[in-house]
């Protein structure tokens, strides 16, 4: 009963919802520093990129014909990772030299 209730629980369920809200956050993230002027258009392409792989590569567990989009996705999604990490850092020490927000008025 644990056994089967660990596969179904952890393989299926957990992953899939990681995976799932991992590449959400990587498109996310990359549209709100895109639309904001801090990165070029071309980060939300690549993070769309990494997001589509990525959610095709988290049904590897259900579809077995997908393992090798699986297996390109375990090189890419490191890269990307480190990639757009390199790009918050970067847009937060940014942020950080320009000093503190102006006060926004009420409406």
């Amino acid at each position: 009963m644990f056994a089967a209730s660990n596969s179904y629980l952890g393989s299926f369920i957990g992953e899939f919802l990681g995976e799932l809200f991992l590449n959400l956050f990587f498109v996310v993230s990359a549209a709100v520093l895109t639309r904001s002027g801090a990165a070029p258009r071309g980060l939300l392409l690549a993070s769309l990129a990494a997001g589509l792989l990525g959610g095709v590569a988290m049904l590897r567990n259900v579809l077995p014909m997908v393992q090798a989009v699986a297996a390109l996705n375990n090189a890419v999604l490191p890269a990307w990772m480190l990639v757009l990490g390199g790009v918050l850092v970067r847009h937060r020490a940014a942020a950080s030299t320009r000093g503190p927000l102006a006060p926004t008025p009420c409406a």
